[in-house]
């Protein structure tokens, strides 16, 4: 009796559509878990766009309950003319692109707290003695924020990895690189073949690319950046440089780039 057994190519076949499968059911898992947080912050912000307007609502009424003489219905409406922040406390304050905290006692609020992924902009624009249109916008800042970091790593990690190999004018020191606290600086060629000095720097929570004298944010307002780090190991024949970067929602974002040699 023979025993028959599998071909290589039998076998490579095999784990080619194990492999297949098991990508496609991994994909599709993927897919419905970030549907599910999709979905999940999407209900979230709908009744907190809600909840924007009926605190609107109950600051009008107590505005009308009021014994004061001069007690007008809409007091106070003034300061959301060009967007205004409101929590449950009633309170009108400015700067509604800072999140909504988690507290201690788990509510949304401006109070001390968890901060989240959500911002929420309440306008009120008068459109008549006793008429006005509120608008209550609430902005999950996951998707934005994330695709800034990780633009913002890209960008540096590439042009890092273009730099000269000195520092021409740029610097007094010896090396392709000089770090200082949240900053790195070096020799740039740009687009023709011009050498100028480039730095990369977290300024106020923003990452800003410094062109000799002129400054670009390449984060914006949707991402507050806590951190940013650069690492450079003491081997002058081959540089290479890690980035870290950190957001205030504690987004932790890191890699390492080679420099490329005499590439003048």
């Amino acid at each position: 009796m023979q025993n028959k057994g599998f071909s290589l190519i039998e076998v490579l076949l095999s784990v080619f559509i194990i492999t297949v499968a098991v990508l496609g059911l991994y994909n599709g898992v993927s897919y419905s878990f970030n549907s599910i947080e999709k979905a999940k912050n999407k209900l979230i912000a709908t009744y907190l766009a809600e909840e924007g307007i009926e605190l609107v609502k109950n600051i009008r009424d107590i505005n009308f309950s009021s014994e004061e003489e001069d007690a007008k219905w809409n007091d106070g409406f003034s300061a959301c003319e060009n967007g205004c922040r409101i929590d449950m406390n009633g309170t009108i304050k400015d700067d509604p692109n800072l999140p909504l905290n988690i507290d201690t006692n788990g509510f949304y609020s401006y109070e001390a707290g968890e901060p989240t992924i959500f911002s929420r902009e309440i306008t009120i624009k008068k459109e008549g003695e006793y008429k006005v249109k509120v608008s209550s916008r609430v902005s999950v800042a996951t998707q934005n924020a994330l695709t800034q970091a990780s633009f913002a790593i890209d960008k540096i990690g590439k042009e890092l990895r273009m730099a000269q190999d000195e520092a021409g004018s740029c610097f007094d020191e010896e090396g392709s690189y000089k770090i200082e606290d949240s900053s790195i600086t070096f020799l740039h060629l740009d687009q023709e073949d011009n050498e100028v000095c480039k730095t990369f720097k977290l300024d106020n929570g923003k990452i800003k690319e410094c062109i000799d004298n002129t400054e670009v944010d390449i984060t914006g307002d949707a991402i507050k950046i806590e951190a940013l780090k650069f690492y450079m190991p003491d081997n002058d024949e081959n540089p290479r440089i890690t980035i870290s970067i950190k957001t205030e929602d504690g987004l932790l974002l890191q890699t390492t780039v080679s420099q490329r040699k005499n590439i003048k």
